[in-house]
């Protein structure tokens, strides 16, 4: 059964094809002008892997798992391993906007910028006694939680080929992960209730090195994906990621295009600081469907 807060991010990613349908509308051309090849000065076929700005908004149908242990550092207590999906009552699945950018500077070289955000709340009883910081939530409890992430990435990308037909190349940047989470435990004594809460908010960089490559069946029809991944020791953090995305894109237009997709992430952080400490370890994990204009 799907839930309200998955209806709600179903209702974002509709918004956002909306708007993309709205660019499509403006911005297209002539159906099947882009059908025939285009050739640029340099004698390169003109397609997704050599226009020099694209843009692309649509959504992502995600399915998550997120474990979380957060240690209260005034006492050096141990929190409790969290399923936050299993045992505070947040979405497994959601739905949810996503936008990315890229400028080809060259052919060779480009910068990417993309956002993802993921906001879920949740609600539960507590089955076993839970430890989160300072707040303790007995057997029974009854719990209200909230998870706030919001993802950016930042990359730089050389291709050793891209000759409109075929690329392949290195990536090198940063993803930047800030979380906001909220736990309430809510207690009735004699017909009242009361709210105990614990929550905080970070932000952790997360920089990355990969591979990236393309290929065009058609001008029209083009296959691109990346894997980046890192492991990081600074100051009081440790952490590593793991991302995997492939996009199948379809130009409708000469300058605008519909694409399908699947895209895998994790991360995992353990810190010993005045903002956080403890270990979290988020992963999602489905396809992507999304608009694309191109100029």
């Amino acid at each position: 059964m799907v839930t309200r807060s998955a209806w709600h991010g179903l209702a974002a990613w509709r918004r956002g094809l909306l708007l993309g349908a709205m660019v499509v509308a403006i911005a297209g051309d002539a159906p099947g002008a882009w059908a025939q090849t285009k050739i640029t000065q340099s004698g390169t076929p003109e397609n997704l892997l050599t226009r020099q700005f694209t843009l692309i908004a649509g959504g992502f149908f995600a399915f998550n798992s997120t474990d979380i242990q957060v240690n209260n550092s005034s006492t050096g207590q141990d929190g409790t391993n969290i399923n936050l999906e299993d045992d505070l009552g947040l979405d497994t699945f959601d739905a949810t906007p996503f936008g990315e950018a890229r400028w080809r500077i060259t052919p060779h070289h480009r910068i990417e910028l993309g956002i993802f955000p993921l906001n879920r709340d949740g609600d539960a009883t507590a089955e076993t006694e839970l430890i989160i910081d300072d707040l303790v939530i007995p057997v029974g409890g009854q719990v209200k939680s909230s998870l706030d992430l919001v993802l950016g990435r930042v990359t730089y990308g050389y291709s050793f080929i891209n000759d409109g037909k075929k690329e392949a190349g290195i990536m090198v940047g940063a993803h930047i992960a800030n979380l906001d989470y909220d736990v309430d435990l809510i207690s009735t004594t004699g017909g009242s209730s009361s709210v105990s809460s614990t929550g905080d908010e970070f932000t952790a960089p997360l920089p990355h090195v990969g591979v990236m490559g393309g290929y065009a069946f058609r001008d029209d029809l083009v296959l691109d994906g990346r894997v980046v991944g890192f492991y990081v020791e600074v100051g009081d953090y440790t952490g590593w990621l793991l991302e995997a995305e492939t996009k199948l894109t379809y130009m409708v237009w000469e300058n605008v295009g519909l694409g399908l997709g699947a895209r895998y992430f994790r991360f995992s952080l353990n810190a010993d600081n005045s903002s956080f400490d403890g270990d979290l370890d988020f992963q999602f994990i489905g396809p992507t469907a999304f608009a694309v204009v191109t100029f």
